[in-house]
């Protein structure tokens, strides 16, 4: 029997959260955002493209250095950075860029099971680092 993963992508508008709750989503995305940038890079200078392998040598160190920040924020980060390291490393190979690194321009956060949970039937709950 084959696993169907069902992905939801919400689009939050900023003009309709309140401010303190918007500037936590900036603050959680900026911090994502410099997590994933450090993966990426560190995947790409030591050839890493495998989730699991630059989970082992990155997680504890980003846990240290992030520690206000829920963990599954981190592992998602990984899956993220792996991602992105592998299609950049790959493209390199085949000579389509002269770049000795990738350029992150866009972010999507990625709300693993354990950071969000359903609050009746149209509110979401999510883990950030302000609770």
């Amino acid at each position: 029997m084959e696993k169907k993963i069902v992905t939801r992508t919400i689009v939050v508008e900023s003009e309709k959260l309140p401010h303190k709750v918007f500037s936590v989503f900036i603050e959680l995305e900026g911090m994502y955002r410099n997590v994933v940038i450090q993966l990426l890079l560190y995947a790409v200078r030591s050839s890493i493209t495998s989730f699991i392998r630059l989970k082992a040598v990155k997680y504890r160190d980003l846990r240290s250095i992030y520690s206000h920040l829920p963990s599954y924020y981190v592992y998602t980060a990984c899956q993220d950075a792996s991602i992105r390291a592998k299609s950049f490393l790959k493209l390199r190979k085949t000579c389509l860029t002269n770049r000795e690194y990738p350029e992150v321009k866009n972010i999507s956060i990625r709300l693993d099971d354990h950071l969000w949970e359903l609050e009746g039937y149209a509110s979401v709950r999510i883990a950030t680092p302000k609770g």
